[in-house]
């Protein structure tokens, strides 16, 4: 029932992307899918964890929500609700602010990752917190004012007390300079010390251990290294997709940026108004895509730490799927309607290739595949279904 649900409205968001109704389906969509789904593979860990039956070492936020839920006497079922509440008001705040297409977006956004952010419930409510901090950085560059920095920090502090990994989204903080003057650093620099650390990093592991633990260690830094050429190969092709989209966009699109006001230098001027905010409008925007263009690319970048260390740390480059699926829709609204429309499928077609690629070949313990031990179990089990039976 969710597939045919899922299906219709995928073709709804795609023909009505500004539609408000299309908008709204898809986040109640998102909702009956998070908080109603009652089996993941993470299901029963998180829950024996909330009852107290099994004691694991856990960050300290999601650790202190735990046991004030508990106590209160709230069901795991509410409590992992109230979570996937959190995580989809912050996405839903982000696309509803940035995307043209909101209705498309989130379609897109539940081929890939939806499934698996229900499982890694912790995860996604941090890297959602991360993606509503970028918010932050985008209101700095335009506005210069000091206490978005402090607001970003924050942002990446409380997503730390749910996930450690999101520390490595301090990366992005590199955003608070001055792209314009800095684009050597932005586009060269960083991405290859992102590399470079991500190859390095088992090197710190004693300091590591100090901080997270010895197992969270063995999983994080140490991992089980698996380096066969196909691996590598299907990991990197994964990585690139975006940025080969983006590639693509950009040269259907003519190399057009944004919207662009013709002879606009010319006809400047204090006693024209309306084309000195035309203007300024059109360096938002492109100050704007900036951000959400490097957000993309640093995050793809740790794909070192997935080649190298485990593929556990496939959920980094998320971030910088969501950004990257706002700037492409960004892109999509300033195209004529035919090129419109070839690019929205083919946005579809490469999220469904990601996911495929994922499904076919990604791995579990005991040889299980991602499709019937996350991709099913999320989307066939669920309370609206059970109900229904």
């Amino acid at each position: 029932m969710l597939y045919g649900i899922w299906f219709i409205l995928g073709i709804f968001s795609m023909l009505k992307k500004r539609s408000k109704l299309a908008t709204a389906l898809m986040l109640l969509f998102l909702v009956c899918v998070f908080c109603l789904n009652t089996g993941n593979p993470d299901y029963d860990h998180y829950e024996m964890q909330y009852n107290g039956i099994r004691i694991f070492g856990s960050e300290p936020i999601f650790a202190a929500m735990n046991r004030w839920f508990f106590a209160a006497g709230i069901s795991y079922g509410v409590f992992r609700a109230v979570l996937s509440l959190i995580g989809l008001a912050l996405v839903a705040c982000i696309v509803l602010k940035y995307s043209p297409y909101p209705a498309l977006s989130l379609f897109v956004y539940s081929i890939y990752p939806m499934t698996m952010d229900v499982t890694q419930l912790r995860f996604f409510v941090a890297y959602a917190i991360v993606v509503f901090g970028i918010r932050f950085i985008i209101h700095y560059q335009l506005h210069r004012t000091k206490r978005d920095i402090l607001f970003f920090l924050i942002c990446i502090a409380l997503a730390t007390g749910f996930h450690y990994s999101s520390v490595m989204y301090l990366s992005l903080a590199l955003l608070l300079l001055n792209i314009d003057r800095h684009k050597l650093l932005y586009m060269v620099i960083v991405p290859v010390a992102i590399v470079v650390f991500t190859f390095c990093i088992d090197r710190f592991a004693p300091v590591i251990e100090q901080v997270i633990g010895a197992r969270k260690t063995r999983l994080w830094i140490v991992g089980e290294r698996d380096n066969s050429v196909i691996r590598v190969v299907r990991i990197l092709f994964n990585r690139a997709m975006p940025l080969l989209y983006f590639g693509i966009l950009q040269l259907v699109s003519g190399k057009r940026p944004t919207r662009r006001v013709p002879d606009l230098d010319a006809h400047f001027s204090p006693r024209n108004p309306s084309v000195s905010l035309a203007k300024t409008e059109n360096a938002a925007e492109q100050k704007t895509d900036r951000v959400l263009f490097v957000s993309m690319l640093y995050s793809l970048m740790f794909v070192g730490l997935e080649i190298s260390i485990s593929g556990e740390y496939e959920r980094i480059s998320r971030v910088g799927l969501l950004a990257g699926l706002l700037l492409f829709t960004r892109k999509l609204s300033h195209l004529n309607d035919r090129n419109r429309r070839f690019m929205i499928a083919l946005l579809v077609l490469f999220q469904i290739v990601y996911l495929g690629i994922i499904l076919y070949f990604m791995m579990f313990k005991y040889e299980i595949r991602y499709f019937d031990y996350v991709f099913r179990s999320v989307m066939e089990n669920n309370w609206l279904l059970e109900l229904l039976h």
